[in-house]
């Protein structure tokens, strides 16, 4: 369908896609599409407009002729990029993850071109870990600049990191990350059996954006030291963690330690790494002696 510039189809099914939506998707070829959208309706009689979006494609010139097209309601993540794939995840009937089922039906170059993953693990929520797929997008997305994972669990979160990990020299651009919402509290220990070094997998992060996110988890490995060389070969040290760091914004976490923030503005300075800006809510404004006293390390502002 080399003429097609707008689709939007719908799968009727209270188990995520149908291996028929699925399939109808890939048999055919979309090499000048501007704006994909699959819905999922829960019933015949639902409204198309009030049915969840699983998988949003956007490539326009003009976005705001089709933005409430392909846009799910309230996701503004991660601001407005002109290539963007959204992905609400389920897997398929066959067990496809409907990350891959997007990669798979766009044209080659319309995958090398996206600058936004957004990935919703909402709907996988419930899962046990046996069941938690790893992270393994079909194909590469060299032009990544910006990714953003909703409702995450920490097993999720640490096969997110060992895919970008073992990719990282295929994502010299990818210099932002978001965090929406996380199933329980990320591991802080290293000898955590689902610990996630998020350094080894965006080591040219500039933008660490957390909502309703285990802050804290973050906060002490953007302040670690480098890890001893454990190689005798070699007398080279580590470096420092995100070299490139330079915004972090928190909100919606009140666990989040305000001395372990301090410290970490504090070890980034000693660094020679300085955090440029710190973006945070009212949890920390509210409190105006603290408001003060991070106001005199940082340039700091609130959101």
């Amino acid at each position: 369908m080399p003429e097609l510039r707008y689709l939007e189809l719908y799968t009727v099914t209270t188990e995520g896609m149908s291996d028929t939506c699925v399939n109808t998707m890939l048999t055919f070829s979309y090499p000048n599409l501007r704006s994909l959208a699959l819905r999922e309706m829960k019933a015949l009689d639902s409204s198309p407009q009030e049915s969840p979006i699983i998988i949003s494609y956007i490539n326009d010139p003009h976005p705001h002729s089709v933005q409430s097209f392909y846009e799910p309601t309230g996701e503004k993540t991660c601001g407005y990029h002109h290539k963007k794939l959204f992905i609400r995840e389920h897997l398929s009937q066959g067990r496809r993850s409907a990350l891959n089922v997007a990669l798979e039906a766009l044209a080659p170059a319309m995958v090398e071109g996206i600058e936004v993953l957004v990935v919703d693990y909402t709907p996988c929520s419930h899962l046990f870990e046996f069941d938690v797929q790893k992270f393994l997008p079909a194909s590469l997305l060299p032009s990544l600049t910006s990714v953003s994972f909703k409702t995450v669990s920490s097993l999720c979160w640490k096969y997110i990191i060992e895919y970008f990990a073992n990719h990282s020299g295929h994502y010299p651009g990818l210099t932002s990350l978001e965090i929406v919402g996380t199933t329980e509290l990320f591991p802080m220990d290293r000898s955590h059996r689902n610990y996630a070094d998020f350094a080894k997998g965006f080591p040219h992060l500039r933008r660490l954006t957390l909502n309703s996110a285990n802050s804290n988890a973050f906060i002490k490995q953007l302040s670690s030291p480098p890890l001893p060389n454990l190689d005798s070969s070699t007398t080279l040290e580590a470096p420092y963690p995100f070299p490139e760091f330079e915004v972090f914004s928190i909100r919606n976490d009140a666990n989040v330690s305000k001395p372990l923030l301090t410290r970490m503005i504090a070890s980034r300075e000693k660094m020679d790494k300085p955090l440029k800006k710190l973006l945070l809510d009212r949890h920390f404004s509210a409190n105006k002696e603290s408001w003060n006293y991070i106001k005199g390390l940082v340039d700091v502002s609130e959101i």
